[in-house]
């Protein structure tokens, strides 16, 4: 049994456990044994009847805290209960959030919907309430649905947006990528790494934080930033959230932040167009930009490419950055008349897992481009079949220093592939270029 789910039962007391048996529907008989106790209470047993009872907030708090790793202390219900300590700055913490916490218990922990620990890695914290961490056991958050009604929007309305919100996620790209130097034998490249969406997503984020009115000296943990876009995400299919829950969701998941509010990273994430607003009837709704790109229909004409009978020419202005990681995932790349172009690859396709097959834009190439399948049906051959590679060399790595130095500079290099046993594999004419790095760190190369 987990170390957070035994010290939870042991710092409950007789009066919380049978509490907890009665909101859950739980045997009190069992209450004193902790195996039983916790199997029961790990479970989804009257967690329906139990969520009932929460008003609006509570239900959100619980959401929040069930699907975002924030540590959270009991200072996170401040919102939720509108709760001001009534010590001032200069008190302990147990005087500022001892009458907080028996709300919580009162409401949370004795319906069974809530769970807390002591936290041993917290060393500046002075007594069990401030080490106190709190958690929704996966029993529970297995039964949480969205906490806001949504609104379903036409498509039409806001698809005539889609340029405007590629230009704020896909512009440095585009400049890096109009020349050769975005293209490295056949991949693309983005700020000198192999291109992935998630390093966009992550520049994004970076111009979202520039984007917001907060002086120099405030310091943004951009973790919050990825967390909103999950949130976000979780919304059903073609959904869209009110801007004033939206609000109460950021209020809630900023509970800390003393330095800017809900209001302005709102504010910022429409200037740098990674939140998309948009007004219909008076009401004003959001979503997350990488959402609504996700979701369009990649059969429209032109949408975002052309074709001929050899090759896949990409109208970068209207390819979303998910597209473009599929794509890549499956071919080669060069620029040619100031288009890019791509071409299906042998081995990026011999790469695939099972799984890679489903995934929307590989499926719908390998379906539609004849010269796409014949490549991919020339894979499906070949799998399985003993292959002769000439091109190729083997090293086994006996230093941990020396792997952890491959790994970051070839880890995301399809050109360097980490086997089992500290081997790995790596194209011949990158030979020089690690024997270099071998030298420069002191150590000799055995060959056999």
């Amino acid at each position: 049994m987990k170390y957070e789910y035994e010290d939870f039962y042991d710092n409950l007391s007789q009066a919380d456990k049978n509490s907890i048996c009665d909101s859950r529907g739980i045997p009190k008989k069992i209450a004193k044994s902790k195996k039983l106790f916790l199997k029961q209470f790990l479970t989804d047993k009257g967690v329906d009847e139990a969520l009932e009872s929460l008003d609006p907030l509570e239900y959100l708090g619980i959401f929040v805290i069930a699907h975002f790793n924030n540590d959270y202390k009991v200072d996170f219900f401040k919102k939720i209960y509108d709760y001001e300590p009534a010590a001032g700055f200069d008190a302990t913490f147990n005087q500022r959030y001892k009458d907080l916490f028996k709300v919580v218990r009162k409401n949370l922990i004795r319906k069974g919907l809530l769970g807390f620990y002591h936290s041993r890695s917290d060393r500046s914290a002075k007594s069990k309430l401030e080490k106190s961490v709190f958690y929704v056991p996966f029993g529970i958050a297995d039964k949480l649905s969205f906490p806001f009604q949504t609104k379903q929007l036409n498509e039409k309305s806001w698809k005539k947006h889609r340029k405007y919100l590629l230009e704020g996620i896909m512009h440095d790209f585009y400049q890096n990528i109009d020349s050769q130097a975005g293209i490295k034998d056949g991949d693309l490249y983005h700020n000198s790494n192999p291109f992935k969406s998630e390093y966009l997503i992550s520049d994004w984020i970076d111009y979202w934080q520039d984007c917001i009115d907060a002086p120099d000296w405030v310091y943004f943990n951009s973790q919050k930033f990825y967390q909103i876009l999950h949130f976000l995400g979780m919304l059903p299919d073609g959904s869209w959230l009110r801007e004033k829950d939206f609000d109460r969701f950021l209020e809630i998941l900023l509970y800390n932040n003393h330095n800017t509010g809900a209001i302005e990273k709102r504010k910022g994430g429409i200037i740098s167009k990674i939140l998309f607003q948009y007004s219909e009837n008076d009401q004003v709704y959001y979503q997350a930009t990488p959402n609504l790109l996700y979701n369009y229909n990649i059969e429209e004409p032109g949408s975002w490419h052309q074709k001929n009978e050899q090759a896949l020419i990409i109208n970068l202005e209207n390819t979303a950055p998910h597209t473009l990681k599929e794509i890549a995932m499956i071919s080669d790349f060069k620029i040619s008349q100031n288009r890019l172009i791509a071409t299906p690859s042998f081995i990026k396709m011999g790469r695939l897992k099972k799984a890679d097959h489903e995934f929307k834009i590989i499926s719908w190439l390998i379906n539609n481009y004849p010269f796409y399948q014949e490549i991919f049906e020339e894979v499906k051959q070949q799998r399985g079949s003993e292959l002769v590679h000439t091109n190729i060399k083997i090293a086994k790595i006996d230093d941990i220093r020396l792997k952890a130095i491959l790994e970051k500079k070839f880890g995301d290099s399809s050109k360097v592939v980490f086997l089992d046993n500290n081997y790995i594999v790596f194209l011949s004419s990158l030979l020089s270029r690690i024997e270099k790095l071998l030298q420069q760190e002191g150590l000799s190369i055995k060959r056999v």
